[in-house]
This record gives C-alpha cells, sequence and structure tokens, in this order.
C-alpha cells in the first residue's frame, strides 16, 4: 500500500490498520517537523517485524538503500508486538536517524572503521550510548510524540 500527500512517500509491510494510520502520521509530522524543505523528496518503506526486539534486541532500525550519494529512500524495521508507547518512540528515534542521514550529517563510512557525524569522526567501536546521533535521537524521541499527540487532539 502506497500513502501519497504533499511530503513523503510512506509504505507498509504488514500492521493494522490503526498502527499504520499512526505510524505514517508520526511520521509525516516529524519529516516536516525536522527536515521541512526536505520530507517531500523522502520515501520511507515501514516494515513490522515479529519477534525483532527477541532476535535482534532492538525495538526498530533504520536502514537506507546504499547506492545514493545521499540516501532519500530509507527503511524503518518495527517490532510488530511492542506496545503503542514503545512503538511511537520508536518510529520518532528512528525518523530522526532519518535526518541524520538524509542531511548527510550521520555517515557510516564503508571500508574504514568510522562514522561520521556532524564533521566528527567517531569509531564503530564507540558503545551505543556514548554515540552522539544516538543521544539525539533518545533526546528528541518522546517530545515529537508528545507534540505530535498535542496536534492530534487540536484537531
Amino acid at each position: 500500500m502506497v500513502l501519497y500527500n504533499h511530503t513523503m512517500i510512506v509504505t507498509f509491510s504488514r500492521g493494522s490498520k490503526q498502527k499504520r494510520n499512526d505510524v505514517e502520521s508520526l511520521a509525516r509530522f516529524t519529516a516536516n517537523k525536522l527536515m521541512p524543505r526536505m520530507a517531500s523528496k523522502l520515501s520511507v518503506e515501514f516494515y513490522f517485524i515479529t519477534n525483532l526486539f527477541k532476535r535482534e534486541g532492538v525495538f526498530g532500525d533504520c536502514g537506507y538503500y546504499e547506492g545514493d550519494a545521499v540516501p532519500r529512500d530509507f527503511v524503518i524495521r518495527l517490532d510488530a508486538g511492542i506496545d503503542e508507547v514503545d512503538l511511537l518512540k520508536t518510529v520518532a528515534h528512528e525518523m530522526v536517524h532519518v535526518k541524520q542521514i538524509a542531511r548527510n550529517e550521520l555517515k557510516e563510512l564503508i571500508r574504514t572503521p568510522y562514522y561520521r557525524f556532524h564533521k566528527e569522526y567517531y569509531p564503530k567501536t564507540i558503545d551505543y550510548f556514548d554515540k552522539p546521533w544516538e543521544i539525539e535521537a533518545h533526546g528528541r524521541e518522546e517530545g515529537l510524540v508528545v507534540q505530535w499527540l498535542n496536534k492530534k487532539r487540536e484537531k
């Protein structure tokens, strides 16, 4: 299913209608909030994966198609079984990563042991919670969800 509007292309694999609606709405809100001029150039595929946390230890993750110099097409995997609050926070968190990658703030330097984030270099061995891009994503996720919920209530 492909849903179009003035912002970005959003596609889904699986997920209930309510989950898809909430994820799409939050993703569009987040894209327009974090990168308003760029949002219309993006596409995001959401995949609901059974037991993602149990198998890989994550509620979600963000990937992209590596053929692009600066990616515009993203894949976000989400654990299909997490509760609504964790789902929304995970979507907001991963959309921060979409922003970081699409705006070329974050880049994994292939064939090197480094990431580049805001022109600084970090070893790939850095602890997850010390990665500045994760600090930003964790720091923004709850506030983005609260802003989205407040906007939804206004309607």
